[in-house]
């Protein structure tokens, strides 16, 4: 292997040792072990422990938002760019399992860990979530005083899709797309319920 394909394979590895052990769980001799380095390449490639988690961080989510935000640009109205916004979280979870639950573990491990701090303060997400939403202000989709509130359920939603990642199945991220497609449209329940839902 060369030295690119080494730190690939770090990064790969890492990332799936994270996922299933945690950060705190996970050593740099365990990752080493898993590659076939030494803990001196590995620290050669990336430094101390933080660095890597932070480097698997960047590079997993940098091609997770990229692939979301461009999902969404290449919808037309509002709840095509929110279908496509949330069928591409399900797709990445049923593409790549493995990335989703690292996602999810190492914000919950960065927000006990303070050299991880720039993992919870990362707010891209968000400000996909926003831009999504002053789309659906400026088309008249969404109500000005009700935008906070749309940017609450689907960020609610995108965060459940990452957080049952770990423990779903093929079919079940069939039904939460459509169970996704279906409250979006206001489809999910019946007409004559909506007054009890009050």
């Amino acid at each position: 292997m060369n030295g690119e394909d080494t730190r690939r394979e770090i990064s790969r590895v890492a990332r799936s040792l994270f996922a299933t052990h945690g950060y705190a769980g996970t050593t740099t001799r365990m990752i080493s072990l898993e590659v076939g380095v030494t803990p001196a390449a590995l620290h050669h490639y990336f430094g101390r422990k933080p660095n890597l988690a932070l480097a698997v961080w960047h590079a997993t989510t940098d091609i997770e938002y990229a692939r979301l935000e461009s999902a969404m640009e290449a919808a037309e109205g509002f709840i095509d760019k929110l279908h496509a916004l949330l069928g591409s979280a399900l797709q990445a979870l049923a593409s790549d399992p493995d990335s989703t639950r690292f996602i999810f573990s190492i914000r919950e491990d960065a927000r006990r860990t303070p050299e991880l701090a720039e993992i919870v303060e990362d707010n891209r997400l968000a400000v996909l979530v926003r831009k999504l939403v002053d789309f659906g202000v400026e088309t008249g989709v969404v109500e000005k005083g009700r935008s906070a509130d749309a940017r609450g359920a689907i960020g609610a939603v995108l965060l459940g899709i990452t957080a049952m990642g770990p423990d779903v199945s093929a079919g079940r991220i069939d039904q939460m797309a459509t169970g996704c497609r279906l409250l979006v449209e206001g489809a999910l329940f019946h007409p004559d319920a909506r007054g009890s839902l009050n």
